[in-house]
């Protein structure tokens, strides 16, 4: 009689185990991103583009008049452009300078926004390159160029503004 009650205790506790396991979390989708369409926002601007569109970014110059290097102060000029775009699970950029400069360094930063998990912070250096998200089909991600700076022989002359690039797989 004992052994009964512990298997029957035993079987539901199991029943509730595997229900408890089983339950699922489900997140809104956003109203303004269906599939194959992109939301950038740069500054407080948000456009919508369809698969295959590039989002331009502009890059601001850096006022070093003073002698001193002041990378996060910003001062409007037509220092460059930065291009970013989502294609098969990679992120992909490509500075386009106005000016002279010998490098370009930043970090991007990706977040898989079903999920809620962050892809990191992945440095970049030169003037175009790529990185790999999740790629999962149906989730949403967002990312940023985050401190991208490029450089005149190591002196900072002109920086990314703000920016915030979303699409859907």
């Amino acid at each position: 009689m004992k052994k009964n009650t512990i298997k029957k205790i035993s079987s539901i506790l199991l029943a509730f185990v595997m229900i408890l396991t089983l339950s699922t979390a489900t997140f809104a989708q956003s109203p303004s991103v269906s599939d194959n369409t992109y939301l950038v926002t740069v500054g407080n601007e948000t456009v919508t583009l369809e698969e295959g569109q590039v989002a331009a970014i502009p890059l601001i110059t850096v006022d070093n008049s003073s002698g001193g290097i002041q990378p996060q102060q910003a001062f409007p000029g037509e220092a460059g452009t930065l291009y970013l775009w989502a294609d098969a699970g990679r992120l992909y950029y490509n500075v386009s300078m106005n000016t002279f400069c010998t490098s370009f360094e930043g970090t991007l930063h990706v977040t898989d926004l079903t999920s809620g998990l962050s892809g990191g912070y992945t440095p970049v250096s030169g003037f175009t390159g790529d990185i790999a998200t999740s790629n999962i089909q149906g989730h949403r991600y967002g990312a940023s160029m985050i401190s991208g700076v490029a450089y005149r022989f190591g002196e900072p002359i002109a920086f990314v503004v703000d920016n915030y690039y979303q699409w859907q797989n």
